[in-house]
């Protein structure tokens, strides 16, 4: 089990039980005493993460997402305690959500064995270009009933000096649909500039390249 599908299923099983004891453990306006801080915090990785500047690794991002449900059940929690019928209705909408939240968790017991394939990378390459550094990671997607395995290529600038990297290209390729050899160890990845636009390259050991124009 790869830490995705671990994240997955204590996301919508485990965290609507957490919240439960937090709120009833702990009182409401120490609850809210640091609400401003944490969905400060929350609202700006949201808005980096719009504009694909993130922190480096995905692991990161995924635990900063699953967070954000995790808070969310607990003001739905919260919101259950107080008597303000129209706050209550809010509650009670977000308890829908949450079950059914929860339904999608006992069904990704096995169903996300299968999701989890495509976030978590399977090889990474690193190389560089005009002292710029770059990390491409892959994904694969695919199992015995599928014919095609599909791979997805996400190319990120990073900096040394800093703990962000930001989102530059999206590729995916199906292995039978493409002349390049996508699985074997050789495949080499570089970026390269031409008539003042840079260009991403997939090149694999018989001959064969892909290139696509990049931000």
């Amino acid at each position: 089990m790869n830490f995705p599908y671990i994240l997955f299923l204590s996301t919508f099983l485990i965290y609507p039980i957490i919240s439960l004891l937090i709120v009833s453990r702990i009182n409401n306006s120490k609850i809210w005493r640091y609400r401003r801080l944490i969905f400060a915090i929350l609202m700006l990785h949201n808005i980096l993460f719009y504009f694909k500047v993130s922190l480096i690794g995905d692991l990161i991002d995924y635990l900063f997402f699953s967070i954000e449900y995790l808070v969310f059940c607990v003001i739905i929690m919260v919101i259950h305690k107080e008597k303000t019928s129209k706050i209550r209705i809010v509650g009670i909408i977000g308890t829908v959500v949450m079950m059914l939240c929860f339904i999608i968790g006992v069904i990704g017991i096995l169903m996300f064995i299968v999701i989890s394939q495509d976030y978590d990378a399977d090889r990474k390459f690193t190389f560089e270009f005009n002292r710029e550094s770059y990390e491409t990671r892959r994904y694969s997607f695919g199992f015995a009933t599928l014919d095609d395995t599909r791979y997805s290529f996400e190319t990120y600038r990073t900096y040394s000096f800093i703990l962000l990297e930001r989102k530059i290209d999206t590729t995916w390729f199906f292995d039978t649909k493409t002349n390049l050899l996508i699985g074997e160890p050789g495949l080499l990845i570089n970026i390269n500039k031409k008539n003042g636009r840079k260009y991403i390259i997939f090149k694999s050991t018989n001959g064969y390249s892909f290139s696509k124009a990049i931000q």
